[in-house]
């Protein structure tokens, strides 16, 4: 098998690649990532093109394969795992290296670490992705489990800090999802547009953050 990487409007997908005398293409995630099986004589080009038209499948893929293979007693901080311990006597819950060091018997320890993350980390990206055309009225931290962000009629923008488990890809989808329902607080064809002016390929994201569950 050879390693080779497909260059994307946003960035690459690497995957490999193995030619077998067989007549149809064959994609599967492994914990090597993307594996791909495909005939000895298909041109490469058009088995990127076959590629390319999976890119949802395979996102939603990536994620399921990733939550499935998390080590047990982890949690998720931006797209990656992070070991639990509880610490007795420790007053707040701290990072260090890729581990979360959480005070013991504190129920709630946790969801205030995810809020003061939230809290350092959305409004800066917020700004960053607004530029000068979005003025959103207000950033806020939620505890919201039924959606990653909602935007007001008054121009306030929800976050919950659940959103702070994805991968940072798929927070600043969320973040321009509502930053467009600025203009357009609907889903009209008029927002897609505008969304995808912005993230042209908003719909990869889109889909891979509909195989992540906010539980």
């Amino acid at each position: 098998m050879q390693r080779h990487t497909l260059k994307l409007e946003d960035g690459t997908l690497d995957y490999l690649l193995e030619r077998k005398a067989r007549k149809t293409i064959s994609l599967k995630i492994t914990a090597q990532g993307l594996v791909v099986s495909a005939p000895t004589l298909l041109p490469q080009n058009r088995l990127e093109e076959v590629i390319r038209g999976k890119l949802g499948w395979i996102g939603r893929k990536l994620a399921l394969f990733t939550a499935s293979t998390r080590p047990p007693h982890s949690l998720e901080y931006l797209g990656r795992a992070l070991e639990q311990k509880f610490v007795s006597g420790l007053l707040q819950a701290r990072q260090v290296g890729d581990t979360l060091e959480l005070p013991q018997g504190d129920l709630m320890a946790l969801e205030r670490w995810y809020r003061a993350q939230a809290t350092a980390y959305l409004p800066l990206k917020v700004k960053a992705w607004a530029g000068e055309r979005f003025k959103p009225a207000r950033v806020s931290i939620t505890g919201a489990r039924g959606r990653w962000g909602s935007c007001s009629s008054g121009g306030r923008l929800n976050f919950s800090w659940r959103v702070m488990r994805l991968a940072p890809e798929l927070i600043d989808y969320v973040i321009v999802h509502e930053l467009c329902h600025l203009e357009h607080l609907n889903h009209s064809r008029r927002f897609w547009n505008a969304l995808e002016g912005i993230m042209p390929d908003f719909r990869v994201r889109h889909q891979a953050i509909q195989a992540v569950s906010m539980v």
